[in-house]
């Protein structure tokens, strides 16, 4: 069985740092829903997709729950998505390479 992940250590291994304090547990289920809009919202609307990865990351910083390496892996995407963005190619760089870490054979797709 691979590594899970608990908020806190998710988002340390993200490189994201804590700064809000949480209302409130967040769910997995919830999680995954704000992934969801991210991923859909990317390359359609950057408003959108913005708000949308700001809320997947601080669900993350929230998560009452751990995440198996898959999730991790799609949450890096996400933050390295953003990074490229908002054009910080190292960032980028760092997020895509630890999912890649978790999840080798990815492959991102031409569309989302």
């Amino acid at each position: 069985m691979g590594a899970c992940y608990d908020g806190p250590m998710l988002l340390a291994l993200l490189g994201v740092s804590m700064a809000t304090a949480c209302e409130g547990e967040r769910t997995l289920a919830a999680l995954l829903v704000t992934m969801d809009e991210a991923e859909a919202q990317f390359g359609v609307d950057a408003e959108r997709f913005r708000q949308a990865t700001d809320g997947t990351v601080a669900g993350a910083e929230c998560l009452a729950e751990v995440v198996t390496p898959s999730i991790a892996a799609r949450l890096h995407r996400i933050v390295g998505l953003r990074a490229y963005v908002d054009q910080d190619n190292e960032a980028a760089a760092r997020a895509f390479a630890a999912s890649r870490r978790l999840e080798p054979a990815y492959v991102l797709p031409l569309a989302m």
